[in-house]
């Protein structure tokens, strides 16, 4: 993903940093990295969609219940006979809270990343 975002930038903007008398370092630092906050968002929001997700991996390292993730303590509400819904339901919208939190305080950064793809130059 960051490969295709840092390839969509046009070659004179390396060129003007240079022309200007910028080090690669400091044209790195000073364009292209506040350039691809929605990049960075996009990837911090994914890869912590992924580590907050996973129920496998926890499943199998983890031998005690005081180590369990939230996602394998929905499995606790599953019993033999029966399975208790509401309960179910009140923790999964509990687990989904943090995430929907991540998306809401990086949103402006889509927004501006959507805002940027459009323009040309």
């Amino acid at each position: 993903m960051f490969r295709q975002f840092f390839l969509q930038f046009p070659k004179a903007l390396d060129e003007a940093a240079k022309i200007d008398g910028c080090s690669r370092l400091r044209t790195l630092l000073r364009i292209y990295v506040p350039a691809s906050l929605p990049v960075f968002a996009t990837m911090a929001l994914l890869k912590s969609i992924g580590s907050w997700n996973q129920y496998t991996w926890p499943l199998v390292i983890t031998n005690e219940d005081s180590m369990r993730t939230v996602q394998l303590a929905l499995s606790i509400f599953k019993t033999e006979y029966a399975i208790q819904w509401n309960y179910i339901l009140a923790a999964t919208t509990l687990i989904a809270l943090p995430v929907l939190l991540l998306f809401l305080l990086l949103q402006k950064y889509y927004v501006q990343g959507i805002v940027t793809s459009g323009v040309k130059g």
